[in-house]
């Protein structure tokens, strides 16, 4: 319950921090979601790698120039453990967990037609966990990416984009050496008000 409060305070501070520096502009909501994974390290001494996972997220963001947007996201990737050969049966199925939360800005390159190319990144805050083995643990994050909006309607865009997503790493009792970065392909959709 505490760890739910502390997101929800933490997102609800960084949205309005995100409006002090916006100029009036339109502002947008962004749900996404899609696959990932990358992140490897050892635990219990054994070389563990993550299997593809998920990862689901949603913003709220904010136009504050042309083509230039602030967001505040908060994501959940989850991504099963898979020991290398030779690994002890007690690691079974752990999973790692990322909760982030996020403020990014993206810039939008507008063409002519319904088509916008992006690039974006942000730094954040992410609570690290590995199932049945140590504490959550909080960590600085840090994400970089690009992808394609296309306009459907005035108001309703989709978009397609890859992210790049890491953390500092980790310490956790039992668990050592945690390279935690992923790589995520999105699908989304984003509506403006």
């Amino acid at each position: 319950m505490r760890k739910g409060m502390l997101c929800l305070v933490m997102f609800l501070a960084m949205m309005a921090s995100t409006g002090a520096w916006a100029e009036p502009g339109d502002w947008y909501v962004r749900v996404a979601g899609g696959a990932g994974g990358g992140a490897d390290g050892k635990l219990l001494g054994q070389k563990v790698e993550t299997e593809l996972g998920y990862v689901v997220s949603g913003a709220v963001v904010v136009a504050v120039a042309e083509h230039t947007h602030l967001e505040s996201e908060i994501s959940w990737r989850r991504n099963s453990m898979d020991a290398t050969r030779g690994s002890s049966a007690l690691l079974g199925k752990s999973r790692v967990t990322n909760l982030a939360i996020m403020s990014n800005i993206s810039q939008g390159f507008h063409l002519d037609g319904p088509v916008t190319p992006f690039v974006m990144g942000g730094p954040g805050v992410s609570f690290f966990e590995v199932k049945d083995f140590g504490d959550q643990q909080t960590v600085f994050a840090y994400q970089a990416g690009a992808g394609v909006m296309f306009d459907m309607t005035e108001t309703l865009a989709v978009e397609v984009s890859y992210r790049f997503f890491g953390t500092t790493e980790p310490t956790l009792p039992l668990v050592s050496d945690i390279n935690n970065t992923h790589h995520n392909g999105l699908v989304g959709l984003t509506y403006s008000f």
